[in-house]
């Protein structure tokens, strides 16, 4: 089966499972990262999904470098049918089922208030999910993303999710005990997670970083507690999202962790959850990145795959973009 996809495509393979491919990190040729979807799963959080892959496909699950992580790994072999989420989008505009009037409206908002076109984006979506938008390019998200924001302030469409609608935080892969009052202020200033009239949505940006399985490799130094200053947050709204960060203080974990330079997010609880400026408590597992493609060694904080955590110590939030 051929066909490059990314985050974002949904997978059918041989048993005529379901699988939703993860991140901008696969080996397009042979292999995709993906994760299960509409399988019967109590609670769709990346855990669980973890968990019922190596239940029931535990033949599927490799060491993945890039993440230091094991993941499932599809075989392009394995692979019957690829959906892609662009064609689904233009035919939930063209036609829409019954369930989809909605995800449509806010598929034509964004497109018109964004200024973009009908391919820029995709819709990953069905009637026991919540709408997941996709859209690919840094320029194509800065414009959806501000659009979005607008949305928010000149309609009374879309409204921030809260304590009392986040119904289970460990859905946005947030597995720590967070006062709601934190969750509030933290949900206050994101927009890609959201309540567009009665529907949840997801909005996940990509940038245009590309990488094959053997380009990137992390890796570990074990879990560390540090406080950062954010330098930078213009990546914040990308999925995985991305602070450039200066470490101040470590309280706990490898003295390496002074060189971070960079807190990456694989989880949507701790997207565009801190701004330029700001200092964050930040728990996650140390590592160090050899990007054999732009020829560079970093360390980085990676945080969204178990119990970490990325939270602003003001409480006040500054808007990402003015």
């Amino acid at each position: 089966m051929q066909g490059y996809v990314h985050e974002g495509y949904v997978l059918k393979i041989f048993d005529e499972s379901l699988w939703l491919a993860k991140w901008n990190i696969h080996d397009n040729t042979k292999n995709v990262i993906a994760l299960p979807w509409k399988h019967r799963i109590r609670n769709q959080c990346f855990v669980e999904k973890i968990n019922y892959a190596k239940s029931k496909y535990p033949y599927l699950m490799k060491v993945v470098k890039p993440y230091n992580r094991i993941l499932p790994v599809i075989s392009r072999n394995h692979i019957r049918k690829i959906f892609d989420p662009y064609e689904e989008a233009k035919r939930i505009l063209r036609n829409p089922k019954s369930y989809e009037r909605t995800v449509r409206d806010l598929v034509m908002l964004i497109i018109s208030e964004a200024g973009i076109d009908v391919d820029d984006i995709g819709v990953v979506h069905d009637s026991a999910h919540e709408p997941i938008i996709i859209s690919r390019g840094k320029s194509l998200a800065y414009k959806i993303y501000n659009a979005v924001r607008r949305l928010f302030f000149t309609t009374n469409l879309f409204y921030h999710l809260k304590p009392e609608t986040l119904f289970d935080v460990e859905k946005h892969d947030i597995y720590v005990k967070i006062s709601n009052k934190v969750l509030k202020s933290l949900y206050s200033r994101k927009y890609l997670n959201g309540m567009f009239g009665t529907i949840f949505y997801t909005i996940r940006l990509l940038d245009d970083s590309l990488y094959n399985i053997s380009d990137i490799e992390v890796r570990s130094f074990g879990r560390v507690t540090l406080i950062a200053k954010i330098l930078d947050d213009k990546n914040s709204i990308f999925y995985p999202s991305k602070y450039s960060v200066e470490v101040t203080s470590i309280a706990e974990g490898s003295f390496r962790a002074k060189f971070v330079s960079e807190i990456v997010a694989f989880n949507e609880g701790f997207r565009e959850a801190a701004w330029e400026g700001s200092e964050v408590l930040v728990q996650g597992v140390l590592e160090k990145v050899i990007d054999k493609v732009n020829d560079r060694e970093y360390y980085r904080v990676s945080v969204g795959f178990s119990k970490d955590l990325i939270l602003p110590l003001q409480r006040q939030h500054i808007p990402l973009y003015a």
